[in-house]
C-alpha cells in the first residue's frame, strides 16, 4: 500500500499463470517478500500451489487469516479496481475478515473504464460481486484515519499474462 491507499502493482513481465507446478509458479516468489514485511500466521489462498484453502466453509472460519491470496476476474484501469465474484471466490468474508488480500489478475482483463467494467458484468448469474479498489479506511470528523476497519489494511495485485 502507497501513502494514498492505492494497491500495490507487482507484475512479473510475461510469467506464467498459477499451475499445480510449484517450478512455474511466479507467486511463491512475490508471496515471500510480502510474507517478508507483514509475516502472516495465517494464509488462504484460492491460486493454485500458494498455500490451501482447507475446510473453511463458514464466515467466522476467516476471522484469523492474516493473507488472504484470490483470483481477481478483471481489472480497471481508470481506478485500479479489481473484480470479484462468487465465481472465484465461494466465501466471500474471506475478502473482508482478512487482514491484507493479495489478488492475482491476468493483465490481458484489464478495461480501461468503468463504463466497459459494467458492460462486462451480468447480474443475474451471481449472488455476489464486488469491485476491491483499495485497503478499507476510514476517518471521522477529527480526521483520524483508521486502516483496515471494514476490511484489509493492505491490497497487493499481481498482474500476470502468458506469451502466445
Amino acid at each position: 500500500m502507497t501513502a494514498v491507499g492505492r494497491p500495490t502493482l507487482i507484475a512479473p513481465s510475461s510469467s506464467p499463470p498459477p499451475s499445480p507446478t510449484p517450478e512455474r509458479s511466479p507467486w511463491k516468489t512475490v508471496l515471500q517478500e510480502i510474507s517478508a514485511t507483514i509475516q502472516p500466521r495465517r494464509i488462504v489462498s484460492l491460486v493454485t500451489d500458494v498455500a490451501d484453502l482447507g475446510a473453511r466453509t463458514r464466515p467466522h472460519d476467516y476471522q484469523d487469516v492474516d493473507l488472504a491470496v484470490c483470483p481477481g476476474t478483471f481489472g480497471v484501469a481508470e481506478n485500479g479496481a479489481v473484480w470479484i465474484s462468487d465465481s472465484v471466490v465461494p466465501e466471500p468474508a474471506l475478502l473482508f475478515l482478512a487482514q491484507h488480500l493479495v489478488l492475482t489478475l491476468d493483465r490481458r482483463q484489464i478495461v480501461s473504464n468503468m463504463h466497459e467494467a459494467y458492460e462486462r458484468l451480468s447480474f443475474t448469474q451471481r449472488s455476489f460481486g464486488t469491485f476491491i479498489a483499495g485497503p478499507s479506511k476510514t476517518a471521522d470528523i477529527e480526521q483520524s484515519l483508521v486502516i483496515g476497519a471494514h476490511g484489509p489494511r493492505s491490497l497487493t495485485v499481481l498482474l500476470w499474462a502468458v506469451d502466445r
